[in-house]
């Protein structure tokens, strides 16, 4: 669902991230031609579609009037009916209902209609919510299983190489505390099994153990450790991630503190094969020894340089809505909005 403050459309700091982080992870995958398919979660201003097709990155149909290989998922029901009446900026595929439920239940017809368009070269799940929120009681995040759903599908259907983008809420208080215990045990075992990980680690971090990080840093904390989920996850179907990079957004004027961090991922089919049975859900990944985690110092080493990204309203708003206001405008204005709830935050 959208902010109540402001609209994450026209929020100037979701634009930035749409230019700094997505749009080079798509461009790299390509080559900078236009993706032959893209999953998103529909929100009705298309803002991640339409920057996408500005850029050359997403195909717009003008004899069909629709975006080509654009397939959405929204929840709103209402959403659902008026876009597809439409016949002007439609998707290709628009399906109603939660995507977690639709990949995790196989709810009948959108699980097997859904199917139909796998794999996807790029896939953004750009949730508002936790993917492991201290509020819920449930073992297993809806999130988490619909991820194992997502990556077990593109490996069946033979997808060699995508771009995978993943949003979640991550403040301090937001995520299980066993949840977060979870994360620092997976980052312990790689200190400990992977070398290159490990020398990586302390070059960025300065600290030798995932407590010590937490203690220090706990973006850092956080970001690692999710990451580490996802790649983890990913090794389970043979993936491993070749790239990865992350962006907070920090919002500490409109939005009571809440802060999303944003991850972009190219994944590509591993080069070994997993010695081990089909994980149990809820493991978070065969360790291959190692293996699936030796592209990460990659991050870390670019996280000792640069640091975090950290986009705050406080301080970057008024820079950043004078960099992307204008084309923020002119996007909203092309083809059609739709006057219904979002789904999420686009």
């Amino acid at each position: 669902m959208g902010s109540k403050s402001e609209p994450w459309a026209t929020c100037p700091l979701k634009q930035e991230i749409r230019v700094s982080l997505w749009e080079p992870f798509v461009r790299s995958l390509t080559g900078g031609r236009p993706l032959q398919n893209y999953l998103t979660l529909y929100s009705p201003s298309l803002m991640d579609v339409k920057y996408f097709a500005d850029t050359g990155l997403i195909e717009f149909d003008k004899l069909k009037q629709r975006y080509k290989g654009v397939v959405g998922v929204t929840f709103d029901t209402t959403a659902f009916a008026k876009a597809t009446k439409l016949g002007l900026g439609r998707y290709e595929g628009l399906f109603p209902g939660n995507i977690n439920e639709i990949l995790t239940r196989g709810k009948k017809p959108y699980y097997n209609q859904l199917l139909e368009k796998f794999p996807f070269e790029a896939i953004n799940l750009d949730y508002e919510d936790s993917i492991f929120s201290a509020g819920v009681s449930i073992p297993i995040s809806e999130h988490v299983k619909a991820l194992e759903k997502l990556f077990d599908i593109q490996n069946k259907q033979a997808c060699q190489k995508f771009c995978l983008f993943f949003t979640t809420r991550a403040e301090h208080g937001q995520l299980r505390l066993s949840f977060l215990s979870q994360l620092g045990g997976h980052i312990d075992q790689n200190l400990h099994i992977a070398p290159r990980f490990g020398q990586a680690f302390y070059r960025a971090y300065r600290v030798n153990s995932a407590k010590d990080l937490l203690d220090s840093s706990y973006d850092d904390f956080a970001t690692l450790g999710l990451i580490k989920l996802i790649v983890s996850m990913l090794s389970d179907c043979d993936y491993e991630v070749t790239n990865c990079s992350v962006s907070w957004l920090n919002r500490d004027v409109t939005g009571g503190g809440a802060r999303l961090l944003h991850a972009a991922f190219i994944v590509e089919k591993s080069m070994v094969q997993s010695p081990m049975p089909a994980a149990i859900v809820g493991q978070y990944g065969r360790r291959k020894l190692g293996y699936h985690v030796r592209h990460l110092p990659l991050y870390l080493n670019s996280r000792a340089t640069k640091g975090l990204t950290i986009l705050k309203e406080s301080t970057d708003r008024e820079a950043l809505q004078a960099k992307h206001g204008g084309n923020i405008t002119r996007l909203l204005a092309t083809t059609f909005q739709l006057k219904v709830p979002e789904h999420n935050g686009k």
